[in-house]
């Protein structure tokens, strides 16, 4: 048998270089987001704490949305695991010119954007499991490091009508249904720069078929084609 070189993130590999595994900054990074959430996912779903290849790759779009105009948005923070290793991994606070908006209910997926197919399977589930308490004065502790995030509560699409950049480099949809994260994405999309990012974070998980379809609509609709990633993730880079 193969001795595997990365078993986490839903999959494992063999024979190829770990595109991390010699990044000191993005592992500092990593745990400095993860390891304060252990006791409270671990009763949970520990697993997804194992996600240094999706985190990985959310790091790598941002440092490539560095180099372009826009700010970031995160739409599904929850405690923010993926976007606070981003932000201390390109090191946001020294960056005061660009603002990281973090877009979230913080209680849990609202029911009424769920459809039929949802309500009856993971939408439903992540809100019994996962998303049992307001997490908001969680999330701001952990983001208070950086002075540069703005944290926006409520529900995705109504909250981006209220308050949202006018140009954005990197954006990260994470929202777990479909109703809301093609909201997003249709907000943002015009406000996308040339070379800007949006990665689905729900992408090609079972059960999120329709979000892979309605993401694909989305695409073609535009030109534009997604990237299917190992790790379940999305890309759709702007021309």
């Amino acid at each position: 048998m193969p001795k595997f070189t990365h078993v986490a993130d839903r999959f494992a590999i063999w024979g190829l270089n770990v595109p991390y595994a010699r990044d000191e900054a993005f592992k500092a990074a990593f745990r400095a987001s993860a390891v304060p959430l252990i006791p409270l996912i671990q009763h949970k779903t520990p697993e997804v704490l194992r996600i240094e290849w999706k985190a990985y790759v959310c790091c790598w779009a941002a440092r490539q949305a560095l180099l372009i105009e826009g700010d970031f948005v995160e739409c599904g923070v929850n405690y923010g695991l993926l976007s606070r290793t981003t932000a201390a991994y390109i090191d946001l606070a020294s960056h005061p010119d660009r603002t990281l908006w973090l877009y979230d209910t913080f209680q849990g997926i609202p029911t009424e954007q769920m459809s039929a197919r949802e309500a009856k399977g993971l939408g439903t589930w992540h809100n019994r499991n996962n998303y049992t308490e307001d997490v908001l004065p969680i999330a701001r502790h952990r983001f208070a490091p950086f002075p540069n995030a703005r944290l926006v509560p409520g529900m995705v699409p109504d909250t981006l009508h209220e308050a949202a950049p006018a140009r954005v480099a990197w954006l990260h949809i994470d929202m777990n249904i479909t109703l809301p994260e093609i909201a997003a994405a249709e907000f943002f999309w015009d406000r996308l720069s040339p070379g800007g990012v949006i990665i689905l974070d729900d992408y090609a998980y079972a059960g999120h078929e329709e979000q892979m379809l309605a993401f694909q609509d989305f695409a073609a609709a535009r030109g534009a084609l997604v990237l299917p990633l190992p790790t379940g993730q999305g890309l759709i880079v702007k021309a």
